[in-house]
């Protein structure tokens, strides 16, 4: 066990650690409609992240005068969900709904800004983003475009039917290549178009003694042949062009410098490729090289290295080894001005932590959720439990600790989890209460956001609720006033309520007070906290005078200490520091039990 800061109590005791953000208190978050860059780069939503996916981020800091940030493939460590106050962010290019604390790049200054600091016109760092890059099925005109860009590209294609079956003249299709990616996107493609194809492989000579192997998909049979002939015909849809072109760059592109280039021997094809293009907006320009046996003819994208990643990201080639110069390269990033900022009141937010600490959001350049700046900081002096910010870890080791502490002490139970947590089973618990209950010359202090949880446990435990047990919820602001009624069913000489960090006014909760014996309040505190109003601190207080419940008052909050608490400690110049009665909660505990 530790020592402990908060004021109300005297010691921690953490048998399991790990995140317990499910409400205000946790920072910086998007809503979960917020698409997010994927290492494959596809746009999709962040609501739909999960723990190992890998994304793509960029350097959270660059040495002075070291050039650009560079884009890094890096993975999802941690998802956690919130309900706050939230800002609709409108820019040139994007919009966003974040919460007021979510950091961004700065344009400006190449420095990091929060939310609420954003004012019209201020500039934030932008890498382009695309509709046509947002992860979904591909369509059939997709499909058809992919087949026919790539067996264009490196396809090998006859059809006579007038020559009807004349063995000299008979049907073939085949597409030999080294890339497994785009052999396997092809052939999935057909299975959808019910078009059958032998798979295997072959060796090709390079004519310098050099044999290479290659994987084959091949199909003679004249049914296939005309089912293929149905297909590769040319569509004018957006899908099409974005197929055709991915095939064809999966056969004959490439990527190399600053450079996408798409090239051929047939100049119809390259043209087409460039109509295609200019169609989805991109810049290209037609080139030519001669060489003593043939003319080559490329098309070639233009423009700043942000269209690179809109090209991946629109098109969505299967080739990912050709993408690669995205990633740990620099990027020149763009400037892109906030001409909206607006409250738009409480809302369901998400946020992750990756390896990098950034991610990409509606194309905005953007940081991980305040947690993981916990872990890096080492908050907690000598200790390892923030390697994984968000994981609830078990740490049975501990269990004893309170039966080691002779001295009877005021302990608070998980003060960097959720006891109630829905992935701590409830046999770990129960050791945890037993523990509590042999240590009884403690008195322990059960804080949690999930009082249905509690609940739920005590209909199965309750004869483990002892009198040296107080049980408790957190609500941060109106709209979770009812956990306090979860506390209405159990049994406890002490219930208590913390309205910390308290951020919005909380009206009339008389009826609450009287579920409980003692009120906790306190403001937010450290960078970036969130203001809290003296007004609703003051009407809490009011309240609990005339319902008899005790008052604690634990901090202003904010961002610097006044004699030792965030803010200071004091409400109209007087100190709150009230304890429950321990014999007027049994009293009241008695009388539940009648």
């Amino acid at each position: 066990m530790n020592n402990t800061k908060i004021q109300w109590t005297e010691m921690s005791w953490n048998p399991v650690w790990g995140c317990d953000k499910v409400s205000p208190g946790c920072k910086y978050c998007l809503s979960p409609e917020t698409l997010i860059l994927y290492a494959d780069w596809k746009w999709r939503p962040i609501g739909d992240a999960k723990v190992g996916d890998w994304i793509i981020g960029f350097d959270e800091y660059v040495a002075s005068g070291k050039g650009n940030r560079c884009l890094r493939r890096t993975q999802i460590t941690g998802v956690v969900h919130t309900i706050t106050d939230a800002y609709e962010i409108k820019t040139t290019h994007s919009a966003v709904v974040a919460s007021g604390d979510h950091r961004w790049l700065s344009g400006n200054v190449n420095a990091w800004i929060i939310t609420q600091n954003l004012t019209m016109l201020s500039a934030l760092r932008w890498v382009g983003f695309d509709a046509h890059g947002v992860d979904a099925e591909f369509s059939r005109d997709y499909i058809k475009g992919y087949l026919t860009g790539i067996t264009d590209g490196d396809g090998t294609w006859r059809y006579e039917p007038e020559k009807g079956h004349d063995r000299k003249h008979s049907p073939y299709w085949r597409l030999a290549m080294k890339d497994w990616e785009a052999i396997e996107r092809t052939k999935k493609f057909l299975q959808l178009e019910d078009v059958n194809v032998y798979e295997g492989k072959m060796f090709q000579n390079n004519g310098h003694g050099y044999t290479s192997e290659l994987l084959k998909l091949e199909t003679r049979s004249w049914k296939e042949i005309e089912k293929l002939d149905a297909i590769l015909n040319p569509i004018d849809s957006e899908d099409y062009k974005r197929g055709y072109i991915a095939g064809f760059f999966d056969a004959e592109g490439s990527f190399s410098g600053a450079n996408i280039r798409l090239s051929n021997t047939n100049v119809d094809y390259i043209q087409n490729i460039s109509s295609y293009l200019t169609s989805l907006g991109f810049k290209t320009k037609i080139e030519t090289w001669k060489t003593h046996h043939r003319t080559l003819y490329n098309v070639r994208i233009e423009g700043p290295r942000r269209e690179r990643l809109r090209f991946f990201s629109v098109i969505q080639p299967a080739v990912t080894r050709k993408s690669l110069p995205l990633v740990d390269h620099s990027l020149e990033i763009e400037h892109d001005r906030v001409v909206g900022l607006r409250n738009i009141g409480v809302q369901n937010l998400i946020d992750i932590t990756t390896g990098t600490h950034t991610f990409i959001a509606n194309g905005l350049m953007t940081h991980n959720c305040y947690a993981e700046r916990i872990a890096r900081a080492g908050h907690i002096p000598g200790s390892q439990a923030w390697v994984h910010a968000f994981d609830v870890k078990l740490w049975p080791e501990r269990l004893a600790q309170p039966t080691d502490q002779k001295k009877p002490r005021l302990v608070f139970v998980c003060s960097m989890a959720d006891l109630f947590n829905e992935t701590i089973p409830d046999d770990y618990r129960v050791k945890i209460f037993e523990v509590m209950n042999k240590a009884s010359w403690h008195t322990f202090q059960v804080l949690t956001k999930r009082p249905e949880a509690m609940l739920r446990f005590y209909s199965l435990y309750a004869d483990l609720f002892k009198s040296n047990i107080w049980i408790g919820v957190s609500v941060e602001m109106k709209q979770y006033l009812n956990r306090i009624n979860g506390l209405s069913g159990m049994v406890s000489p002490v219930k208590f309520v913390s309205f910390e960090p308290l951020l919005g006014d909380l009206g009339d909760i008389t009826n609450y007070l009287k579920i409980v014996n003692w009120v906790i309040v306190g403001g937010e505190s450290g960078p970036n906290a969130r203001p809290m109003r003296v007004e609703w601190a003051l009407s809490i207080r009011d309240q609990c005078r005339e319902t008899g419940v005790r008052f604690f008052f634990k901090q202003m909050g904010g961002t610097t200490k006044i004699d030792g608490a965030w803010g200071g400690h004091l409400l109209e110049g007087g100190e709150y520091m009230e304890m429950p009665s321990q014999t007027q909660g049994m009293r009241q505990m008695r009388l539940n039990m009648i």
